[in-house]
């Protein structure tokens, strides 16, 4: 039996990540994240992908809120960022 931590809630621009974090039975710890925002009135709500098996178990809650965490701010930066005018210029040169 597993059992679930308390979510965590982070802001990262304009967008809300929640994590929750899950204890194995074997004493290890995994977490979800999901990014959501108010767009046009619909809200987006989307789960970030993550690693799953040994290499997504961590020792501590704390580590697998951590990378969850991480993973999210990522996920969100690389898809739901609109490029800067700088980034655009460098692929195109």
């Amino acid at each position: 039996m597993s059992t679930e931590g308390r979510p965590m809630v982070a802001r990262h621009h304009d967008f809300t990540i929640t994590v929750i974090s899950e204890r194995r039975p074997d004493d290890t710890w995994t977490a979800l994240a999901a990014v959501t925002r108010a767009s046009g009135g619909a809200p987006l709500v989307q789960g970030v992908p993550l690693l799953e098996g040994p290499a997504a178990e961590f020792a501590t809650e704390a580590e697998a809120r951590d990378y969850a965490l991480r993973a999210a701010q990522e996920w969100i930066d690389e898809n739901l960022l609109a490029p800067s005018p700088d980034q655009d210029s460098e692929q195109r040169g």
